[in-house]
């Protein structure tokens, strides 16, 4: 996704990018499968979130991923973002 040429991101701030990715992530096997999604491939993320007990599925995408699961709520990058720089802004206060 980092690749795609309309972010336009150098192979450098992906490479470190996906480090900091690896190095902070959980690897998670979902037990089972789910039928959240119109889209079956999109279930994938869906069993992935609710197996990791996770508190956001972060995509641009929030036509298909519309519907929060089991506590995880579907927001886009930015919004993501924008709250990471409010928290850590309330934090250095």
């Amino acid at each position: 996704m980092l690749r795609r040429p309309r972010l336009k991101l150098d192979a450098a701030k992906i490479a470190d990018s996906l480090a900091v990715i690896a190095n902070t992530s959980t690897l998670v096997k979902p037990t089972h499968q789910l039928k959240i999604s119109e889209h079956e491939s999109d279930n994938r993320f869906y069993e992935c979130a609710e197996a990791a007990e996770a508190d956001y599925l972060i995509t641009g995408n929030t036509k298909d991923f519309s519907k929060e699961h089991k506590g995880t709520k579907i927001i886009t990058p930015r919004a993501f973002i924008d709250m990471i720089i409010r928290h850590f802004a309330q934090e250095g206060r």
